[in-house]
Order: C-alpha cells, then sequence, then structure tokens
C-alpha cells in the first residue's frame, strides 16, 4: 500500500484545512484563512516524508510553497507580493527538477535525442503561446513583462513534463498533470486580477479551490507513480 497510515491522516488533515482555507476565503473571513492557509503545505509535507524519502526536491518545494503562502498573507503589500512570487517561483523550479528525476528513473525517455528535443519543443510551444498571451492580450511591458514572463516559464514548463510522465512512466501521473493544470489556472487568475482585470468576480473563490486541488493531486500522483509500479 502506498499510503501509511500517519500519510492517510494528514491528507485526511489537508483536505479539512483546504475546505475551511476555501469557504472562509470566499467569504472573505481573514483570520480564519490566515490560519488554515499555512497549515495546507505543512500537511503535504508530512504526509511526503511519512510515505517516502524519494521526493526531496517536492518537499523542499512544497516548504517554498509554505513560505510563499505566508508571506502572501499580506495581500495589500506589493513587496510582499514580490516575495512571495518569488518563492513560488523557486518551488516551480523544484517541481520541475523532481518530474525530470522522475522521468530519468523510471524510464529511458532521455536516453534518446528523440525524447530530448520533443521536451524541447513541447517547451517552446508552451513558453511563446503565453509570452504572447502577457504581451498582447495583458498588455504588460518591461520589467513586469519578463519578471512575469521568468515566473510562468517555470509554471507552464511543469504540463509537457507532466504528460511525460503520463505517457512515459504511469498512469497514475494523470493527478499530476490535472495538478499542474488547476496550479496554472490557479496563479493565472492572480495575475489576471493583480495586472489585467482587478476585482475579478469569485476570485478568492476560485483562486483558492484550485490552488488546494492542484497541491495534493500533484503531491497524490507523484507518490503513487514512485510506487505503484
Amino acid at each position: 500500500m502506498p499510503f501509511s497510515i500517519p500519510t492517510i491522516v494528514f491528507l485526511s488533515l489537508y483536505v479539512v484545512a483546504a475546505s475551511l482555507y476555501v469557504i472562509f476565503s470566499a467569504h472573505y473571513v481573514i483570520k480564519i484563512r490566515a490560519v488554515a492557509k499555512p497549515l495546507l503545505m505543512l500537511f503535504l509535507i508530512l504526509a511526503v516524508m511519512f510515505t517516502t524519502y524519494d521526493l526531496p526536491m517536492l518537499i523542499t518545494g512544497l516548504l517554498l510553497d509554505l513560505f510563499g503562502d505566508i508571506v502572501l498573507l499580506n495581500r495589500k503589500s506589493n513587496k510582499f507580493f514580490v516575495l512571495g512570487g518569488l518563492f513560488f517561483f523557486m518551488g516551480h523550479i523544484l517541481y520541475n527538477a523532481q518530474f525530470i528525476v522522475i522521468l530519468a528513473q523510471k524510464t529511458q525517455y532521455f536516453n534518446y535525442p528523440l525524447g530530448i528535443v520533443l521536451t524541447i519543443a513541447e517547451f517552446v510551444v508552451f513558453v511563446s503561446l503565453f509570452l504572447l498571451l502577457f504581451k498582447y492580450v495583458f498588455k504588460l511591458e518591461g520589467k513586469l513583462f519578463l519578471i512575469v514572463s521568468f515566473y510562468f516559464t517555470t509554471l507552464f514548463m511543469l504540463i509537457p513534463l507532466a504528460i511525460n510522465l503520463v505517457i512515459q512512466a504511469s498512469i497514475w501521473s494523470l493527478f499530476v498533470l490535472c495538478g499542474v493544470i488547476l496550479f496554472a489556472i490557479s496563479d493565472s487568475l492572480i495575475y489576471i486580477d493583480k495586472f489585467w482585470k482587478p476585482n475579478l468576480k469569485y476570485r478568492n473563490f476560485f483562486v483558492s479551490i484550485t490552488y488546494a486541488l492542484a497541491q495534493i493531486l500533484i503531491v497524490i500522483g507523484l507518490i503513487l507513480t514512485i510506487t505503484v509500479i
């Protein structure tokens, strides 16, 4: 069984904390939201650690996301917004690294030039589409365009890597792929609200529920991918 009893307990606690986070975010109950949100990554980190030590980059990425969650509780400060984004940016880099390590360990994908070429091609297509989106739809310019582009490059690179995990490694990676897509939706909504259409309707609800689902799906998917043959 890939999930130990402590893992199931911590995942269950995550679901409880995530439910509180989503409900009270939607209703703007700041104090309860501030307590529930930091618990999310803490419970996921403990869930992974009680299951396997083969996902060190995922654990570190979750820890960085925990720091980002704490910093972003102060939503009125642009400095805290940038700092929180930096923590998540580093977390995305570690998620990418973990996906690549799993692909290298469980498959022969990177032993062939075609695998590397296909990954680069997927990366270029995804990044090009979203750079065009930021430039011509969101109208971002200068340093802001570069910062947002770097951030979303690391985030959206997870999608082709997750697709490769599904195809090359394990069907359980479908959880990972769904999680990565939800993560991309959650972050996109934040940036749309911040830079393009402020006061987006139902913003808090959709951002919180997609984020909460994204993280647990990624964790469960990666655990199943590396533990279930």
